[in-house]
Formats: C-alpha cells, sequence, structure tokens
C-alpha cells in the first residue's frame, strides 16, 4: 500500500515525462515539423534521481503515510474490482491488469507527440490526428500500450463492433491496424519500444525514419536550436518541445478548410477569427523548448523560446513592447526576511490597442457596436459630461495609465484568523496619476451602486506621501477575516504604490529613502540559487518565494478555515476518502523545503527563463496523479454499489442515508462549529460553554449566532465539552440517550 502514492506518480509522470535530444531516441523517429513532443529516454534513470529529493522526503514522512492510508485502501480496494472484473471478462482475458506490475514496472524511453493534424476534401473531411505515444518496457514489465491496443480491440467486439485487424508492411518493417469503423488504431514495436498511434500516416513515417530512409526532428534546423541554447543533460532529464507558430498555423489551416463546408451565416464568423489570427502574428513565434535536471537537490528547470523578434508584428509586438530591462538595484529594497519578492515589467495598453484595431479591420459593425456598450457601461458607472460622454476613458485612465516596471514583495506581518500572514507591499509605474486616481474611485464606487456595499478610503500621510487606506469597518464578518490587514495605495512621483496595511507601505516608503540593512543577497536561501545568466543579455524578470515559510502560512490558514470549508461539504467527515484529523503537520513537510528562484532574460532572439527550487515536475505530476488515483477509485466503488442502499456510520450503528433529522443534527453541529471558531479567534480559547455563543459583545450585539442556541431534531440541546486542546459538541442521537459520543450520538471534535 506504501508504494501506490509513489507507483501511480511514477506511472503519470512517466506517460507525460519527456526524452533528451540523443540520437536513435523518439526525436529521431518523429516528423521534423513535430508540433508538440514531451518524454524521457530512461524513466527509470528518472525515477531513480527523484531519491533522496524534497518530494520524496515528504512521502516518506510517517505523519504523511498514516494520511494517505484510507485513500490509499480506497484506490487499492478499486484496482482488486477492476482485476476481479477483468477475469470475467471475456475481452480481457490474457490481459495483465495487475495494478501493482503495471505501476512498478522497469521502463526505459517514454514519450507522447502530437505530428499533425489534417482535414482534407479528398478524405471526406475526415480528420487525421497524429497523436501518438511511445513506451519500452523493460524486462518484468508490463507492456501497457500492447495491452491497451489488445484490450480496445477486444472491447470492441464483445459490444458487438466487429473490428479489422491488419498488418501493413513498411521498407522491412510493420506495424498493426485495428480499424474499428472510422478510426485507425496502429500498434508497433520500433527498436524496443511499444508505439500506439491514431494516424496511419504518422506510423509509417516513423517506421521509414527508423529504416533510414527519412529525416527525424532531431535533424530539424528548429529543434537543433534549443538544443544549443539549453543543452541535455542527460538520460535522466525531461524535455519538453513545442513549435507554437506551427500550431497557430495548424489552427489557421482547419479554419480555412472549415470555411469549405460552413454553412453561409457561419462564414463570417470563420473570416473574422481566420483574419485575427493573420494579423496576430501568432505564426511567426519559433519553438519553445523546457529541460529540468537535479542540481544536487536542487530542482532546475530551464526553458528556451523564440519570439523571433526581428520580425515580430502584431500581438506579437505589442506583447514585447511591455517588456524591459530590470533594474538589479531593487534588490537591495528588499529585506533578507522577505518571504517572496517579484520583479518585471509589463504594459496592457498596446494589447489592447491591438486589440481593438485588429476587430475593426475584421468586423468593422461588430467593433461599432462593441465600442458604443462599452462606453455606454463605462459612462453608467463613473457618469458622462454635457455632450453624454463617459468622463473616464478606460484606455487613457486605467489601461494606459499603468504600465512598465513593477515591484512586489512579502515579509511577516498582518495577521488574519487563518494565520499569521505576510505584508505584501510593491509598486507599478504610472504615467497618468490623476486618471488612475479618477480610476480608482469609480472601482470602488462599483460595490455600493450594484450591491449595495459601499467601499469607502481613510487618508493618512507618510514623509508628504498622501496615502489611502480602506475603510474595513464597512466590510462587517469580513473585516474580522482580515485581521490587521487594511489594503492601502497612494499614487506619487510616477507610481501606484500598493501594500496590505498602510504600516506595511509606510515601511516600503522608508525602505526607499533607506534601504534595509541587511537585503535579499546576504540570504543564503536566496545567493545560493540564483543561476548567471550572460554579461551580453538583458534580464527581464526575477522572483524568489521562501517555498518553506510560503508553503507553513498558506496550510495554517486551509488548517484555520476548515471548520469554515466542513460546513459546505455535502457529505458527512467520515465518508470523506481522507480522514482530516490525520492531516500532517506543516512542518512534517516544510523541513524538508528551501527557496525557489525564478528568473529569465532575453539574449538576442533567444527568451531564456529558470526556475531553481525543491520540486521538479514530479511534485505536481505526483499529487495530480494521486488525486486521480483516489477520486477513480472512490467513483468507480461507488458507481459498483449503485443499487445498493447507501449507508452512514454512527457511532457502532448503520441508518439509512437521506434521513432528514440527522442531516439537519449535523448542519446545526457544523454551525455551532464555526461559531465556536469565531469566538476563539476573538477571546483566544474557545468558550467555556454554548451560551457564550448568544450572549451580546460590542462586535455581536445579538451575539455570533444571533439567537438562540439550536435543540436537535429530538428534542434535546447539543453538548459540549472544553478540553485542554479543543473541544468536543455532540447530539444525544435518536434515542436522546447521552452514550458520550458513543452509540448513535452524532459528534464532531476539534
Amino acid at each position: 500500500m506504501s508504494r501506490l502514492v509513489p507507483t501511480a506518480f511514477a506511472a503519470f509522470f512517466g506517460l507525460v515525462a519527456a526524452a533528451g535530444a540523443t540520437p536513435g531516441g523518439a526525436e529521431s523517429l518523429l516528423p521534423e515539423d513535430t508540433v508538440f513532443y514531451i518524454g524521457v529516454e530512461d524513466f527509470e534513470a528518472s525515477r531513480a534521481a527523484l531519491k533522496g529529493k524534497a518530494f520524496d522526503k515528504i512521502m516518506a514522512e510517517g505523519e504523511v503515510k498514516d494520511f494517505l492510508e484510507k485513500p490509499m485502501a480506497i484506490a487499492h480496494a478499486a484496482f482488486g474490482k477492476l482485476k476481479e472484473m477483468g477475469a470475467q471478462s471475456e475481452a480481457m482475458k490474457g490481459l495483465n491488469l495487475d495494478p501493482e506490475k503495471i505501476l512498478n514496472g522497469p521502463f526505459g524511453s517514454m514519450f507522447f507527440a502530437f505530428t499533425h493534424l489534417s482535414v482534407s476534401p479528398e478524405n471526406n473531411f475526415r480528420p487525421d490526428f497524429g497523436l501518438t505515444f511511445g513506451l519500452e518496457a523493460k524486462p518484468g514489465a508490463v507492456d501497457i500500450l500492447q495491452t491497451c491496443y489488445g484490450l480496445i480491440g477486444g472491447l470492441a467486439k464483445e459490444k458487438g463492433v466487429e473490428p479489422e485487424f491488419s498488418t501493413i508492411e513498411v521498407e522491412g518493417r510493420s506495424f498493426q491496424r485495428c480499424k474499428i469503423e472510422e478510426m485507425s488504431l496502429c500498434f508497433a514495436k520500433i527498436d524496443g519500444t511499444s508505439v500506439f498511434s491514431l494516424s496511419e500516416t504518422t506510423m509509417r513515417g516513423m517506421l521509414q525514419r527508423a529504416a533510414g530512409s527519412a529525416q527525424g526532428l532531431a535533424k530539424s534546423p528548429d529543434f537543433q536550436r534549443c538544443v544549443e541554447n539549453i543543452g541535455h543533460k542527460g538520460a535522466d532529464s525531461p524535455v519538453i518541445y513545442v513549435h507554437v507558430g506551427r500550431m497557430m498555423k495548424l489552427f489557421h489551416g482547419l479554419m480555412e478548410t472549415g470555411q469549405a463546408v460552413a454553412k453561409d451565416e457561419e462564414k463570417s464568423i470563420i473570416s473574422i477569427i481566420d483574419r485575427a489570427m493573420e494579423l496576430s502574428g501568432v505564426g511567426d513565434v519559433g519553438p519553445a523548448y523546457t529541460t529540468s535536471f537535479w542540481d544536487g537537490p536542487v530542482a532546475v528547470s530551464r526553458s528556451y523560446g523564440e519570439l523571433n523578434a526581428h520580425n515580430a508584428r502584431g500581438l506579437i509586438a505589442a506583447v514585447r513592447s511591455g517588456v524591459g530591462s530590470l533594474d538589479r538595484n531593487r534588490l537591495k529594497l528588499v529585506p533578507k526576511d522577505a518571504s517572496s519578492f517579484s520583479m518585471g515589467s509589463f504594459d496592457l495598453a498596446p494589447i489592447y490597442d491591438w486589440l481593438v484595431a485588429t476587430l475593426k479591420d475584421v468586423a468593422p459593425e461588430i467593433h461599432d457596436q462593441a465600442m458604443a456598450m462599452l462606453n455606454a457601461t463605462v459612462g453608467q458607472i463613473a457618469g458622462t459630461d454635457e455632450q453624454g460622454n463617459p468622463v473616464l476613458d478606460l484606455r487613457r485612465d486605467l489601461l494606459g495609465a499603468l504600465g512598465g516596471e513593477y515591484f512586489s514583495m512579502s515579509t511577516p506581518g498582518a495577521p488574519t484568523m487563518f494565520g499569521p500572514g505576510t505584508d505584501s507591499v510593491g509598486w507599478m509605474n504610472c504615467r497618468n496619476p490623476q486618471g488612475l486616481q479618477k480610476s480608482l474611485e469609480v472601482l470602488a464606487s462599483i460595490p455600493g451602486q450594484m450591491w449595495g456595499f459601499p467601499i469607502s478610503f481613510a487618508e493618512d500621510v507618510q514623509d508628504g506621501v498622501s496615502m489611502r487606506v480602506l475603510d474595513t469597518t464597512q466590510l462587517g464578518p469580513m473585516a474580522m477575516m482580515m485581521g490587521g490587514m487594511k489594503p492601502t495605495y497612494a499614487i506619487h512621483d510616477g507610481r501606484c504604490y500598493f501594500g496590505s496595511s498602510p504600516q506595511a507601505l509606510k515601511k516600503l516608503l522608508g525602505f526607499l529613502k533607506a534601504p534595509p540593512a541587511e537585503n535579499i543577497t546576504a540570504k543564503q536561501d536566496f545567493a545560493r540559487h540564483v543561476g548567471a545568466i550572460p554579461a551580453d543579455a538583458e534580464l527581464t524578470s526575477l522572483s524568489y518565494s521562501d517555498t518553506a515559510s510560503n508553503f507553513e502560512s498558506a496550510y495554517q490558514g486551509i488548517v484555520g478555515a476548515m471548520p469554515f470549508l466542513m460546513m459546505q461539504m455535502p457529505v458527512p467527515q467520515e465518508e470523506l476518502p481522507v480522514d482530516l484529523s490525520l492531516l500532517p503537520t506543516a512542518e512534517s513537510i516544510s523541513q524538508h523545503l528551501f527557496g525557489t528562484v525564478n528568473f529569465s532574460y532575453r539574449a538576442g532572439n533567444a527568451e531564456i527563463m529558470e526556475v531553481r527550487g525543491p520540486f521538479g515536475a514530479e511534485a505536481g505530476l505526483g499529487v495530480a496523479a494521486a488525486a486521480m488515483a483516489i477520486g477513480g477509485g472512490v467513483a468507480f466503488m461507488n458507481m459498483s454499489k449503485l443499487g445498493e442502499a447507501p449507508m452512514i456510520e454512527m457511532g457502532d450503528q448503520h441508518h439509512e442515508a437521506g434521513s432528514d433529522p440527522r442531516q439537519k443534527a449535523r448542519d446545526d453541529l457544523n454551525d455551532l462549529s464555526a461559531a465556536i471558531t469565531v469566538y476563539t479567534v476573538e477571546n483566544g480559547e474557545p468558550p467555556l460553554n454554548l451560551h457564550a455563543l448568544v450572549q451580546s459583545t460590542d462586535a455581536y450585539p445579538e451575539g455570533i449566532l444571533s439567537g438562540k442556541l439550536p435543540t436537535d431534531p429530538w428534542g434535546n440541546s447539543y453538548q459540549y465539552l472544553k478540553r485542554d486542546s479543543g473541544y468536543q459538541l455532540w447530539s444525544f442521537g435518536p434515542n436522546g440517550t447521552n452514550d458520550s459520543g458513543k452509540g448513535d450520538d452524532l459528534v464532531v471534535s476539534r
């Protein structure tokens, strides 16, 4: 059981991880004009490289194993039931459906590719979809793709569809084809790797390249440029390759094909989309390539992309216009204890201008209607002048007012009811201070106009800088949740400053005059992971996150919000696929984490981005794989029980589901639990008894529960016991007898 999570991750990661650029690998078999490719040359080596890394250490923690025990048991039971079903099915007989062997088998090269998509009148507009998988099963492993090929064909036959099996020869090699109505499934063993494709065209080409009569992706100039700029780190290095411009041109071609079969009323819409894509310039974008590898305990992801800067036009030119070189002196403003910071540049106005101009070019009538509607909406919200024109110009006073350099950072402070929180501050360059101030005032007025929820700002001053501080007293219960946070902004000296509180913003303004004694460059966790960039390159973005402290803060927030989340659960806690009482402590995970650095730079025609931190692709994919296994297991087990009366366990008895009294009791217990949480935040500890929840206070004149204490559906008072740590709430249940939380009592413990 303990191996199921890492093996589920392994299977998922293996199917989507990518391969290094080695002659004879998948890159030599795929066509030169492949649109998308992702794979790994040696998955076993990639899996071995994870040993002793952060994700592996976290999964080995006892608290994590205990928490995963219940969901993994559900997933394992579902796998077992599937295996039993396979043994009873003629279509599945002879196929190896043992989950342990499938998930734990040794695998070599793996890849997934999208080679092409073509639709032609000669083929009755039937799409030829070049979706292709490759998987090398080493001795002792289940050949998953061959199993899938046989399973699909067998299931089709069992369902009454007679598949057509045939063997097709290509230059001394062969592949098997299973034709099910209009769909072809192709399978071949190519140099020890099982290959599965939905396209006969792709499979024929791969066999030709295996025979040496055609050139593959590895020899294409686009792919070679990527490898030259990023490098190849080894057989265990995942790689992703996508030719963005080629993909856009593919969609462009589909638009043109669609016009041939579209109805007259559809042709104009397709023409608009087709023309917009042509004007965008996205077809000029070159390839993008990412590889990841390990530098000791540090996961490094390095990406290369081409925007064809020398020929940039349309949307590409608009996007690039807002990206400039960074002033690295900004690092002096980031104190050593910062939990994160980010700096870069952007500009929305050119993108907006391009969108408006393009719409006017391709659809003048729609452009005029859209602009009239936009102006009417802005005028309704912001007001109009004597001529009926909006007093606020969206382009001039908002989108065009901001643009250029941005800077943000977070430091410890500003607690909320869900955790310690942070002080977040920063700025964006401002070209039109008066217009931006007007826009912000209009935006603040919208909640009051539309929902009767007015927002206002008080004034504060720091060293001659006028600040606007959100009046949180108007936010009702939300004010308590925000704790010390009071969003603040100031428009001053060509910038729009913002902060999570006036104290936080004052601290930033102070740093501008007198930088902190120790800045982020003195933090080893940051300095150790910042990579070097070429001397002639332009640094375009830089960010850092103290992964451990940020995780702890977010995790504590989730745990603090748990009572409120439980109130929204459609099922009782005991029916969830996880036991929330076994949630691991934040420290059991954060102790294995360290800072993550992300930076990007421009070198000639190339855009390079690098991320260095504790996690590679395995973390997100592992969590996704576990979630898929758990969710699939729960769904499968529930489907397999259709027709059975669902049972809900309470104490040591079972009752039919859907009973209104019991659901009413659960709702009451959740309401009481949430009220106790609010009381605890206000007073620092849970109440001595439930009557404290209905007593009047300055913050809650009618009491936190705004009324009298509820009784359970059987006419008894709810029971409450404060403990040294936490509390217990319960109902006597249907028998009306206090079983101290046992028997048929309904219980909530915190």
